[in-house]
């Protein structure tokens, strides 16, 4: 799989983050928002081929209220509503 193509381990975290930016640029393009990213929200093909973005349901468009606060460790603090 890709894993072992890779040469270090700074090229499996830039790997992460480039899926992880073209999923929401995609989102984004779309004025959407996804609202919770966060680690148990990604897939990642078993030989690291394909990493994907799930769980939308806290989609909305952007300027909407957002329906929750998603994955509360990850969310902002204006969005947990915590001072």
């Amino acid at each position: 799989g890709l894993i072992q193509e890779m040469d270090s381990p700074q090229d499996i975290v830039i790997w992460w983050l480039r899926g992880i930016c073209e999923g929401l640029a995609s989102i984004h393009s779309k004025n959407l928002i996804h609202g919770d990213i966060s680690p148990k929200n990604l897939l990642v093909s078993p030989g690291m081929d394909d990493l994907r973005l799930t769980d939308y349901d806290f989609v909305c468009r952007v300027g909407e209220q957002i329906s929750g606060p998603g994955t509360s460790l990850y969310s902002t603090l204006s969005r947990t509503g915590l001072p």
